[in-house]
């Protein structure tokens, strides 16, 4: 109940229609985790945030002007399974996505697999299927989900166009609990694209977490007009000083990894918004924790 007063109350009412406590117990953390690190961040009251959503639901902080606070991070957020995360840089534009891995409910690994066949591309789908056990396939396939979800929720677009046409070259692998790869390169359309730089690492060893950066300042980019160039993988690690990947590794060393968070932790310095909601709490304890699995 106290969670539901410290976020807005429009995201209140939205957390409300989700069907499974699950859900909107991960939405609700979502939010939490968002405002706790603005507030903290920016060195901002809490209870002035003022959180909005771009047309295609991505959250962005709205009274930016009136905070006169110059340049606002960029942050997003993602949840599955067991984890809610969020990504954050000061900044280049960043997606994060997170997905456990665990055999599709229902279906086979070959009938899950040709339902997705379109989303790789005939590269990807071989390494996919090369790996040595299911649990490994399913590792690669969420893995190569993850990265093409990073630059999705990275530019806030949603899923407008072919996720084929998006390729990752992946150089470590498979993924463990103790490394953090940043060595995966991109392509689209089958053309590298240097502006980004990905981190990949494994949360509980069931888990694929991918965060992708974009370093490219154009306010213009999108799926529509994404900057390609003709870039051979050598050339991408040759860097300087004001190179991009310089520029994530000052920021996100590649030996530091998530820091998981307590409920206490993430409800510290909290200002609730609005009254205590009974009615808000019950409707929450009426819904099923999770969908039933056949």
């Amino acid at each position: 109940m106290f969670a539901a007063q410290c976020i807005q109350p429009e995201e209140k009412e939205r957390i409300s229609h989700f069907m499974f406590q699950k859900d909107a117990k991960a939405a609700m953390c979502g939010r939490l985790l968002i405002r706790k690190f603005l507030s903290e961040y920016l060195k901002v009251p809490y209870d002035i945030l003022q959180l909005k959503r771009t047309e295609k639901g991505k959250p962005f902080l709205g009274n930016i002007d009136c905070l006169q606070i110059k340049p606002t991070p960029h942050f997003n957020m993602a949840h599955n399974g067991d984890f809610v995360v969020l990504a954050t840089h000061p900044q280049a534009k960043v997606g994060i996505d997170i997905m456990k891995i665990e055999s599709p409910s229902g279906r086979s690994l070959e009938t899950f697999f040709n339902n997705m066949q379109r989303q790789f591309t005939e590269k990807e789908w071989k390494i996919i299927k090369r790996q040595p056990s299911e649990i490994l396939q399913l590792q690669m396939f969420f893995r190569h989900w993850c990265l093409k979800e990073s630059v999705v929720k990275a530019l806030g677009e949603g899923i407008g166009f072919g996720l084929d046409r998006l390729e990752f070259h992946l150089n470590s692998y498979p993924l463990t609990n103790d490394q953090n790869v940043t060595d995966t390169v991109f392509y689209l359309d089958g053309k590298v694209n240097q502006f980004w730089i990905f981190e990949e690492t494994l949360l509980n060893s069931d888990h694929c977490v991918v965060v992708g950066y974009n370093f490219n300042n154009s306010d213009e980019e999108s799926f529509s007009n994404l900057q390609c160039n003709h870039t051979s993988h050598n050339e991408i690690n040759k860097t300087d000083d004001n190179s991009e990947e310089n520029m994530l590794s000052n920021s996100s060393k590649s030996d530091e990894h998530f820091r998981i968070l307590s409920w206490q932790e993430m409800v510290a310095g909290s200002i609730p918004q609005s009254p205590p909601d009974k009615d808000y709490w019950l409707n929450f304890n009426s819904k099923p924790d999770h969908p039933f699995k056949r």
